[in-house]
């Protein structure tokens, strides 16, 4: 998913690891008193399942205590209601760049190690994660007394550091509303990856695509419209719009057979692709690529 993307708040904040003290201007966070006897506790953030169980394995027979997350939302969700002394965050994720989620992981929790672990390394995105307070850069394949020595390292200097500081509202305002983002970010990919997978079909509804991101269509509407410049219905058309001039262009087919693989009918797409662009397909064909040998176009 694209970093440069900006995208508002949708997604309701769980705020109940939090308590409020003294006259109300001060949050004290809970996690405070168990940093002082919760030193061994790690989340790895892997997408490969395999992978996660052969290092919780081993770490266990270290004696850390682990947990996994297999995705940027899992882990996000972890780190809000648990609390780690380390995280072994993969820069790959199946719903979003494990890079955007350094920043909020600090914010919930400020003592927090993470070592990032790629198999895509680059001296650029190297000294991108080490400017990013990240404790160390591995990559891929794991040398595993290298990455053990490095989480042994990165313990002794959470146990040096002192709890956690108390936030005044509006920092916990500025942390909540950054994981609201990213939780609306990772959502907003599931549902645009699901409408390219699919947007082929005869029906593809709002109410399909809300459920494959496990959100009511109500609130999945309200999200998409806060984030994007364009409808559903528009996303949808654009990109039928967009195939169906590779189709034209590059193939010989009739423009009623491009509608169908569109899961249109023939007058629908005429009427549609008309609308978008100003022309007929026939035009735009003629227009693209005028030598082109193709069958009849005129049905």
């Amino acid at each position: 998913m694209s970093q440069k993307t900006t995208l508002q708040i949708s997604n309701t904040f769980q705020t109940k690891n939090l308590q409020k003290i003294s006259s109300g201007s001060i949050w004290y966070n809970r996690w405070a008193d168990m940093g002082n006897t919760k030193k061994n506790n790690i989340l790895i953030v892997d997408d490969d399942e395999s992978t996660c169980k052969s290092l919780k394995l081993i770490f266990n027979k270290k004696g850390y205590r682990v947990d996994i997350a297999l995705s940027g939302e899992k882990a996000l969700e972890k780190i809000q209601n648990n609390f780690f002394n380390l995280v072994l965050l993969d820069i790959r994720l199946p719903d979003i760049e494990g890079a955007d989620l350094i920043t909020p992981f600090i914010k919930l929790q400020p003592n927090i190690a993470i070592i990032i672990i790629t198999g895509y390394a680059s001296m650029e995105t190297a000294m991108w994660a080490l400017n990013k307070n990240v404790f160390a850069y591995i990559t891929k394949p794991l040398i595993m007394d290298e990455l053990l020595a490095k989480i042994d390292e990165a313990m002794g200097k959470t146990r040096s550091k002192k709890s956690l500081p108390e936030k005044t509202l509006s920092e916990l305002k500025t942390t909540k509303d950054e994981t609201k983002a990213i939780k609306t970010h990772i959502k907003l990919y599931k549902a645009i990856k699901y409408i390219k997978e699919n947007y082929k079909k005869t029906k593809l509804s709002s109410e399909e695509i809300a459920d494959t991101v496990g959100m009511q269509c109500k609130s999945f509407s309200r999200m998409w419209n806060k984030t994007m410049d364009t409808s559903v219905l528009d996303f949808i058309n654009n990109l039928k719009i967009e195939a169906s001039k590779t189709m034209l262009t590059n193939t010989p087919m009739y423009i009623s057979q491009i509608a169908y693989k569109l899961g249109l009918t023939h007058k629908h797409f005429c009427r549609l692709f008309k609308t978008k662009t100003g022309i007929s397909p026939n035009q735009y064909r003629n227009f693209s690529l005028p030598t082109v040998k193709s069958k009849k176009l005129s049905e």
